[in-house]
């Protein structure tokens, strides 16, 4: 069997085997329910299920809701996976090359939690140094990965990855924080398939984070629901951070209480309706979590530049990720993806 770099296993087993973090984001099943819950039961429950290892009924938890507050917001289910089981399991994946994609994603993740997250950049920076992470560790794992998908496949998958700085030539950099990241693949038996998503990178510090009300509405018109979402950076400054944690775009500007400028996103939206970026792109090559849907890589490059539609001082993500997994046919009109923006700057991210 292919061997897979040693580093890469070595930390995604501190990942998975919650010495860091990471499972504090893994959802308990696929059909997890929405409540009404307050703050406060939200901690009773959290404490209760995570650290006693109880399985708490519904009616059990009316019964704590009538004890601490009126209810607000909390996701619960009565099936709880530990990390470890999430990830040897099939629940992350059932497909064996996406699993050494998820691996190498989340090494990336893995270092940017440890590395970088603690400096407390501002958000543009820290975008780059995530960015920069999962660029080095996919294309670190490339090779092995692809000599893994014979003994599956019995054909060998290529993997790629490129980054683009779009925020270079001159381009009008409104919203620097933003990135993008497009996803192929062309599985031997799966139809080739072009996914993209824009993302909205904002911290999250102690227990709020603020996301614009102006940034969120030119988002949302510039990638639609199904492609804009916001990814989290944990800088709290006590406690155990969390990894980088998408949600959607729109439930936040539904959902969240506003001020005068902003959406107020509280920490308990994000540790319990979030995904790991990295668990998150997976799935969006799955099918799992909605994007915009392409006809072939150059269809959502171009897509990265001028949106669904053309909204005032919102350029667009200022960086764009790539992943190609399988190797790209005629339909894609491109031979490499470094070429995939041929007038900008292309490497690893700052």
């Amino acid at each position: 069997m292919a061997s897979f770099p040693k580093i890469v296993d070595r930390g995604i087993h501190r990942l998975v085997t919650n010495t860091l973090s990471f499972g504090k984001l893994v959802p308990s099943n696929h059909d997890m329910a929405l409540y009404r819950r307050p703050n406060e039961t939200y901690k009773v429950v959290d404490l209760l299920e995570r650290e006693l290892s109880l399985d708490l009924d519904d009616d059990l938890i009316k019964k704590i809701d009538s004890i601490v507050s009126k209810p607000i917001v909390l996701r619960f289910s009565s099936d709880s996976n530990s990390a470890e089981d999430f990830f040897w399991g099939n629940k992350a994946t059932n497909n064996l090359v996406l699993k050494k994609v998820l691996s190498a994603l989340a090494f990336g993740e893995l270092e940017f939690w440890e590395r970088d997250l603690p400096q407390n950049s501002h958000e543009e920076r820290l975008t780059g140094h995530i960015l920069s992470k999962i660029f080095s560790s996919v294309r670190f794992c490339s090779e092995s990965i692809s000599d893994y998908s014979k003994e599956v496949f019995k054909n060998e998958l290529p993997i790629e990855v490129s980054y683009h700085d779009l925020s270079k030539n001159n381009r009008e950099k409104v919203t620097g924080s933003d990135f993008g990241v497009i996803l192929h693949t062309n599985f031997p038996d799966q139809e080739e398939s072009v996914m993209g998503v824009a993302i909205q990178a904002k911290k999250l510090k102690d227990n709020l984070s603020y996301l614009p009300i102006a940034q969120a509405d030119a988002q949302l018109k510039f990638a639609g629901t199904d492609g804009a979402y916001c990814c989290f950076y944990d800088v709290a400054d006590t406690g155990e951070r969390l990894p980088p944690a998408v949600l959607r775009s729109e439930p936040i500007v539904g959902q969240c209480e506003k001020t005068k400028n902003d959406y107020k996103v509280q920490r308990e939206m994000v540790s319990s309706s979030g995904l790991p970026l990295s668990l998150f792109l997976i799935w969006v090559l799955e099918g799992k979590c909605p994007s915009k849907k392409f006809d072939n890589i150059r269809q959502a490059a171009n897509f990265m530049v001028t949106g669904e539609e053309s909204v005032e001082n919102y350029p667009g993500p200022s960086r764009v990720l790539t992943i190609s997994i399988g190797g790209m046919s005629f339909r894609q009109e491109l031979d490499d993806l470094k070429n995939l923006f041929t007038t900008r700057e292309t490497g690893s991210p700052d």
